[in-house]
């Protein structure tokens, strides 16, 4: 990693630089950018396969790396670098991942509202790994602000930039649904998360996001009973995609039954009619199926 990073740093050699240097050199930066990525990703292997091993003999030394390519003196893609493997630090190490939090993770929240959309989307994922530890509580507030700005941003949902928002929705529904308690406006956040919602783009996030999602609504806060119509419609859309788990199926049709339909011809939004259409499908399905308790 530490060669590709000095290669991308590195000028053009020869006294002289054209256009053709110019561009060769930056196609030399977008493979070493590739390649830093792909060792990251090994690093990670590590991490998940020879978790005590790494703890003990490369945590250290990782979280220097880290420190080094998230400074704000770097470019983009060092930060993102840093932020990527930061990221995995916490997904793969989880608790014990703790323990360097302070070298990095209180960037990481900074970095949700940064510049460039790749360093957002990596931001993002970590806190959305970071979330459910108690230790992320006292960062849980500024985060949901961060992320909630991240969300807000003019270009947010363009095409270009709708991954990189997913993941930042993905990251508030785990800030407000595992820290609820260190949340101020907690029902702003979770209307934010409703409204962007379903996610489509990410495969890696969508399932654990939709899940999530779920649980929140089967507790039924008042939030979301109030705005039952975009609930409604998010679970319509979401039913029986790939990503979903059997349980989030069941718990779409056991809602959908429950609701009955006087109540769906109360709902504001009113159902659209592809969402009424789902409906009449949803419930068909439980007819067929015997509920299980959700």
């Amino acid at each position: 990693i530490g060669e590709s990073t000095e290669r991308q740093h590195a000028p053009p050699a020869g006294a002289e630089v054209d256009e053709d240097d110019l561009c060769a050199a930056e196609q030399q930066r977008g493979a070493d950018q590739v390649l830093r990525i792909k060792y990251a990703d090994v690093l990670g292997s590590l991490m998940e396969v020879h978790k005590e091993v790494f703890v003990a003999g490369a945590l250290q030394s990782t979280v220097q790396v880290v420190q080094e390519h998230i400074g704000l003196d770097r470019g983009p893609n060092d930060r993102y670098l840093g932020l990527y493997i930061g990221c995995d630090l916490i997904q793969r190490l989880g608790q014990d991942s703790v323990a360097v939090w302070p070298a990095f993770v209180s960037h990481m929240v900074g970095s949700v509202t940064d510049e460039d959309a790749w360093v957002r989307q990596a931001a993002a994922k970590g806190v959305m790994h970071a979330a459910p530890l108690a230790e992320f509580g006292p960062l849980a507030n500024h985060a949901a602000q961060q992320l909630g700005r991240a969300a807000a941003r003019l270009e947010a949902w363009t095409e270009f930039y709708a991954e990189g928002t997913e993941a930042v929705v993905a990251a508030l529904g785990q800030v407000c649904r595992r820290q609820p308690g260190n949340v101020d406006g907690w029902d702003g956040y979770i209307l934010e998360f409703l409204n962007g919602l379903p996610l489509t783009k990410d495969l890696e996030i969508i399932g654990r996001t939709h899940d999530l999602f779920m649980e929140l609504v089967l507790e039924g806060h008042q939030v979301l009973q109030l705005n039952l119509g975009k609930v409604c419609s998010v679970l319509l859309e979401i039913y029986k995609k790939e990503s979903n788990s059997e349980w989030l199926d069941q718990c779409i049709r056991s809602f959908c039954v429950q609701l009955g339909e006087e109540r769906v011809r109360q709902l504001q939004p009113p159902l659209s009619a592809k969402h009424r259409k789902r409906l009449q499908r949803v419930v068909r399905d439980a007819k067929q199926a015997p509920l299980k308790q959700t």
